[in-house]
């Protein structure tokens, strides 16, 4: 009877500890609004630069564990110190990715044309910023959005070309508290943020859960973003998974049912 109930509760075990993971891709099909057409726009309005190589944007994979780590990484050609930019922060939304579509000079066979006219004013407002300089978390206050207009407001960049309105940093307050924490690198070609998502969704969260995020990352003068989201639906038990629990649970009782009946 021990050695059946330490297989079946293994079992279980199994079933339900193992850690899987999924990932998202979202490709750079976003350009954002506020810049001006030149001889410095690439790649159908995507990238502003001199060369086309400095500030690309590749795309951007998230993968989620089924024990809410997560990895967000992106692949871009650019580097920090560029041109006098860095790294901008990552913003994240807990509530879906609701960016603004111009319908208007939306053209639905060209996927660049859908997002021209979204800026922070006009598009998403994210719930949380990882701030990549510190390595801290926020809970996001509208007010201390940085934006690549203010970042590059002295007057010695006005003949400089960027993509205005776009949010790329996150100033809190001196006395404003991180939330939590996360771990950054980069390598080559790829950015990498990772943390655990109880740090957003609260311990409660669980794989089972509804999840619906976006997320958006520039360098500070904003000359290529990449924003998307990604969905999963609560999950429903598989009834292969259900079967086999049910199973060990009857097969407990019916072995303990027998011993009594054998005292």
């Amino acid at each position: 009877m021990k050695r059946l109930t330490i297989y079946l509760l293994l079992s279980v075990f199994w079933i339900t500890g193992t850690v899987h993971a999924s990932t998202w891709k979202i490709n750079d099909e976003y350009i954002g609004g506020k810049y001006d057409d030149s001889n410095y726009v690439k790649e159908e309005g995507d990238v502003i630069a001199i060369n086309t190589r400095e500030f690309d944007i590749d795309w951007m994979n998230v993968t989620i564990k089924t024990n809410g780590d997560v990895k967000v990484r992106i692949k871009t050609r650019y580097e920090d110190g560029t041109r006098d930019t860095t790294y901008g922060d990552l913003f994240v939304s807990t509530d879906g990715w609701n960016p603004y579509v111009d319908l208007s000079s939306w053209d639905s066979e060209d996927t660049y044309e859908r997002y021209r006219s979204d800026t922070y004013e006009t598009g998403e407002r994210w719930e949380y910023a990882l701030s990549t300089s510190s390595g801290k978390i926020y809970s996001v206050d509208a007010d201390n959005i940085w934006r690549s207009d203010q970042e590059f407001a002295d007057p010695y960049y006005q003949d400089h070309w960027y993509r205005h309105g776009q949010e790329v940093l996150y100033k809190p307050e001196n006395e404003e508290t991180p939330v939590g924490s996360f771990a950054f690198s980069h390598s080559g070609s790829m950015i990498k943020y990772a943390f655990n998502l109880s740090t957003l969704l609260g311990e409660d969260w669980s794989w089972e859960d509804e999840l619906d995020l976006g997320f958006h990352w520039a360098m500070t003068c904003a000359n290529d973003v990449i924003e998307g989201g990604i969905y999963k639906a609560a999950a429903v038990p598989e009834p292969g998974t259900m079967l086999l629990l049910g199973m060990g649970i009857a097969g407990l009782g019916a072995a303990g049912k027998k011993r009594f009946r054998k005292q």
